[in-house]
């Protein structure tokens, strides 16, 4: 996507605690392929152009459990980003509208109950927005392209309002997005209120939500929380939309499984699947070659030289660069180690924290630490 004169913020949810998760950290903050899932968000969005970011997340993440240590200094690493405290937990709606204290220029929802959360030696201030990007901090699988290509449309067609709508084989538990007799866009119901007929609808909302800012923030000061679960519903925005006869654009994405959530562990290894493969598809389209790449395990910053070899089994993990012409035996496990050109690594070696030279031959079964 090329620059718009237009500013554009991320806005990313991630106020939730993930329960189902059995953890003591917080859902976003899960690693998934050597990264915290909040951060394959944000470098999507950096991918797409989106260079500020909001983040919402609820005061009780801040805080350990009894006995551990504070969490505040977790949040320092998003440098890109501006953080705002959702103060009450009432639905997506109340989410995005506790980011307002982050937008200059934004009137604050009747609802809305959030404070900005400055991170020591990040200090705050406020983003100017034309438009804003909505999406969910446990979507670690979505991408840069997806996002772009979303945003041109919206632009091109000059949108209030847009969604990314995706076709679900199974969609039992999204939000089912409803259309008129004309194809255009009518509402988007939420599986627990939908009506039988309703959740035979397979095009499925995705979460991914783009939306001028000031037309999204007095949208959202007329939510109402009319609904099974009390909350206040983001997707209400755009059947308010179609009652004030705004232009509400629906997107189909190409590929349903980069909006794919986390809720569990199950899910978290799901979705590491997708992404690992991606890196590994990645490396050797750029000439690496993997021996059984689907043995191999690849984490996000680590890099691979061109004709470099990997055998079976292989994990590649933190920052470890890999030169030209290297060949890595079976079962070797990399964790932050730097490999020179021409180097060999023999099988079922462990080297972490270290620097191979060019053209030396580590023997299999080393333990370097």
């Amino acid at each position: 996507m090329t620059k718009s004169n237009k500013s554009i913020v991320g806005i990313v949810l991630a106020a939730g605690k993930g329960t189902r998760m059995k953890s003591d950290l917080p859902k976003v903050l899960h690693k998934v392929a050597g990264l915290p899932m909040l951060d394959w968000v944000v470098r999507s969005l950096q991918a797409a152009n989106i260079d500020r970011q909001i983040v919402v997340i609820a005061p009780s993440l801040l805080s350990g459990s009894e006995g551990q240590p504070s969490r505040r200094d977790a949040w320092r690493h998003f440098s890109s980003a501006v953080f705002c405290l959702q103060n009450t937990a009432r639905g997506t709606g109340d989410a995005v509208a506790s980011a307002y204290p982050a937008l200059s220029g934004i009137k604050k929802p009747g609802f809305a109950d959030a404070e900005l959360f400055e991170v020591e030696g990040n200090p705050v201030q406020a983003l100017e927005a034309d438009e804003v990007i909505i999406c969910a901090g446990d979507t670690p699988a979505i991408t840069g392209p997806a996002l772009s290509k979303f945003v041109a449309e919206c632009r091109a067609t000059g949108a209030d309002l847009g969604v990314i709508a995706m076709r679900v084989a199974e969609p039992t538990g999204y939000g089912r997005i409803l259309t008129g007799a004309d194809g255009a866009f009518a509402a988007i119901v939420e599986e627990r209120d939908a009506s039988l007929e309703q959740r035979k609808i397979n095009v499925c909302n995705s979460g991914v939500i783009f939306a001028k800012a000031a037309t999204l923030f007095g949208l959202l000061n007329e939510l109402r929380p009319n609904n099974s679960q009390g909350e206040y519903y983001l997707t209400d925005c755009l059947g308010l939309a179609v009652q004030k006869n705004l232009k509400v654009v629906v997107h189909e994405c190409a590929d349903w499984h980069d909006f794919l959530g986390v809720n569990d562990r199950s899910q978290l290894a799901a979705l590491e699947k997708i992404l690992v493969q991606r890196l590994i598809e990645g490396l050797m389209k750029s000439g690496v070659t993997f021996h059984n790449p689907e043995s191999c395990h690849v984490e996000a910053d680590c890099k691979v030289g061109v004709d470099s070899e990997i055998g079976p089994g292989v994990c590649l993990e933190g920052k470890t660069v890999i030169g030209r012409s290297c060949k890595v035996g079976p079962n070797v496990t990399l964790d932050d180690v730097e490999v020179g050109d021409g180097a060999v690594i023999g099988a079922g070696s462990v080297v972490r924290n270290y620097v191979v030279n060019p053209g030396e031959y580590i023997p299999p079964l080393s333990m370097i630490q």
